[in-house]
């Protein structure tokens, strides 16, 4: 963006969604999971998260999804297919910049105007869903491990 990094200024929406002061086209979003982050920018309005397969929490999936989504969940491989809707679904809260002020069970993340909008890729054992307006296809994944980030924190520490 052009400017020094002590000249970011961030701040939250009514929500609690994180903006970046004086850019209203710079757009990001962070999730994290045991032993991962992940991080997600763009021009438009973006929301991610990322979840480690486990054991899927059934009693969630009834309570929180709908009957479509939760259908979903039984008929297909339980663990997996739970990460995906619960991904799918904060990926779209936090891209709305609402968070969990809009009821998970009222909307279906299969629905037509959704299915256009949410992206779903799975890197080791991680489910990722991304969504935005731009019609995700496909996403670039960087990966970084904890000797990555240490290298780059010390050159950025060398070059100030």
């Amino acid at each position: 963006l052009g400017f020094n990094n002590r000249e970011i200024v961030i701040f939250k929406n009514e929500f609690g969604k994180p903006c970046l002061k004086g850019y209203p086209s710079f757009h990001f979003n962070i999730s994290h999971t045991k032993n991962a982050l992940l991080v997600a920018i763009s021009d438009k309005s973006v929301g991610i998260d990322i979840e480690k397969v486990q054991k899927a929490e059934i009693k969630i999936a009834e309570r929180f999804f709908t009957g479509v989504e939760f259908e979903y969940v039984k008929i297909n491989k339980q663990d997996k297919s739970f990460y995906e809707v619960w991904t799918k679904k904060e990926a779209y809260i936090k891209y709305l910049g609402r968070g969990l002020s809009i009821p998970l069970n009222s909307f279906c993340v299969f629905g037509n105007e959704l299915k256009s909008k949410i992206f779903t890729t799975y890197l080791h054992q991680y489910i990722i869903s991304v969504c935005c307006d731009n019609g995700v296809t496909s996403v670039d994944i960087t990966e970084l491990h904890m000797s990555d980030l240490i290298n780059m924190a010390t050159e950025l520490v060398r070059k100030n």
